[in-house]
């Protein structure tokens, strides 16, 4: 899950390098999500989103906070780890192949 929003300085550093790496994983079971918190629209289409994937709970507990992506456990919900703009493209990469399971 992507908490993102156009004016985030975070989240114009950490998109790209999401990008990046992001071909590698289209044929994995990982699920891309981006909730964007943009504006009044935006962040009603996400929350709508949220509810409809039961992550409700774990988009309210968000609170509207953006840049950074958390890699859930699609069987218990849980967050498995944070990636921020921090990380590089290769430490990215290596999170979501541990992820991916290889």
């Amino acid at each position: 899950m992507l908490m993102y929003a156009d004016w985030c300085q975070s989240c114009k550093i950490l998109d790209p390098k999401l990008q990046a790496v992001r071909a590698e994983f289209n044929q994995s079971d990982i699920l891309f999500l981006r909730f964007d918190f943009t504006d009044e629209g935006t962040t009603h289409q996400s929350s709508m989103l949220a509810q409809t994937l039961d992550l409700g709970e774990l988009y309210e507990r968000n609170g509207g906070r953006t840049g950074y992506m958390a890699l859930v456990d699609g069987a218990t919900g849980a967050i498995v780890t944070l990636i921020t703009a921090g990380h590089s493209e290769t430490d990215i990469q290596n999170l979501l192949r541990e992820v991916a399971g290889g």
